[in-house]
């Protein structure tokens, strides 16, 4: 009994504990964030350099490009780098086609996300670093909001605020919205409150002198960007700098993905042990809270069921408890199995929570078993405008 209620509370401070504590700190006690008070200074800002990993992105580059060049800061961008990793569509072809300067393409053999980020860098010149991804939209005024943010020294990278627009909503990718609406709101509060720990590889900029050779098997946003904290500087979150992706609305595919991100994810934390030294306790806590608990809880979630089964004779909480739980799981398998359904947004919720918990306990069985990935494939199957 005391393990299943030991399970219990440590779900409930990593869901609603932690970023309550989060919210009270950025609230009430006060900490010198991130913050730019000052109008923009163009004279401040140092050159920008884009870079856009691809593989096999034909079909999203031509918008992706000119969403970058109609900025209004685009006056800063000297180069945009196009790094093919050995493409087998026209995405080359689409980008040889292009009549601005300033793009420039590096074809490629197979070598994986990490490499072409490596080598892309390798050949930039720009004293700031813009990494996106080639099938997402930037907003207007996304740019000039992004450098806005090195206006202040103590800032090493910055990101923004990734969007899936609701019309594009289908099935279980609902629950995707509502976690990435969740994780703007904690992002934002941990800005405020001084321990952000991570931002969104989808739209990220970095000074290029704090930038670290991406090794293979982790996730890049998280690696790249804790960079700038080992350099003992600030991670900045931009609500108003938005990207506009794509979801899928496929379990499978969805699943697929929770795995591969989550197994990159496991890798990224143990290259980054470091953070949590007690020289900066706050990040630490925020290390250990917002990554390390997010990925093992998942796998004590799912153990609470058999756990439950052995306590049904220890009264009617219990019993409600596990109750709960099964119709939790049938819903789940009943939305998977029945996608054309219309079901409650509510239901959808649950159901992509617990496929979500499912695909993560598998990737840390998986990577505690030794696997790891190493190559990058984009999602297929997303949905276009």
């Amino acid at each position: 009994m005391l393990l299943f209620w030991l399970i219990v509370l440590l779900i409930a401070y990593t869901y609603v504990g932690y970023p309550l504590c989060v919210w009270l700190i950025a609230s009430f006690v006060k900490v010198t964030g991130t913050k730019v008070d000052r109008e923009f200074d163009s004279n401040v800002v140092g050159r920008v350099s884009v870079i856009i990993p691809a593989h096999n992105e034909a079909q999203y580059l031509v918008a992706k490009l000119q969403s970058i060049l109609t900025q209004s800061a685009a006056e800063h961008i000297v180069e945009i780098i196009i790094a093919d990793d050995g493409s087998t569509d026209d995405t080359a072809k689409v980008i040889k086609c292009m009549n601005d300067p300033r793009i420039k393409l590096i074809e490629l053999s197979r070598s994986g996300k990490a490499a072409t980020l490596n080598t892309a860098v390798e050949a930039s010149t720009g004293e700031l670093l813009v990494l996106t991804d080639a099938d997402n939209l930037w907003q207007p005024g996304t740019l000039q909001a992004l450098l806005m943010a090195f206006l202040n020294e103590k800032v090493g990278a910055a990101g923004g605020k990734l969007e899936f627009p609701a019309i594009h909503q289908q099935g279980t990718s609902w629950g995707d919205r509502y976690y990435r609406l969740f994780e703007g709101w904690l992002r934002l509060r941990e800005d405020k409150a001084g321990c952000l720990i991570n931002l969104d590889g989808a739209l990220l900029v970095i000074r290029k002198a704090l930038w670290q050779p991406v090794p293979a098997g982790v996730t890049d946003d998280f690696f790249i960007s804790s960079a700038a904290l080992i350099a003992g500087y600030q991670l900045a979150w931009v609500p108003q700098a938005v990207v506009e992706d794509h979801s899928t609305s496929k379990p499978r595919q969805q699943f697929q993905r929770r795995v591969r991100i989550t197994l990159r994810g496991l890798q990224s934390m143990w290259t980054r042990k470091s953070l949590l030294s007690t020289q900066q306790p706050k990040l630490a806590w925020a290390f250990f809270s917002h990554k390390i608990l997010r990925r093992a809880v998942p796998l004590l979630i799912l153990l609470l069921l058999p756990l439950n089964v052995m306590l049904l004779s220890y009264g009617v909480l219990f019993k409600m408890l596990f109750i709960a739980q099964l119709i939790a799981y049938l819903l789940m398998g009943l939305v998977l199995v029945l996608p054309g359904y219309h079901w409650p947004k509510p239901c959808l919720f649950i159901a992509f929570f617990l496929q979500q918990l499912v695909a993560m306990s598998w990737a840390f069985i998986l990577f505690l078993c030794g696997h790891r990935v190493l190559q990058w494939t984009p999602d297929t199957g997303r949905q276009l405008k």
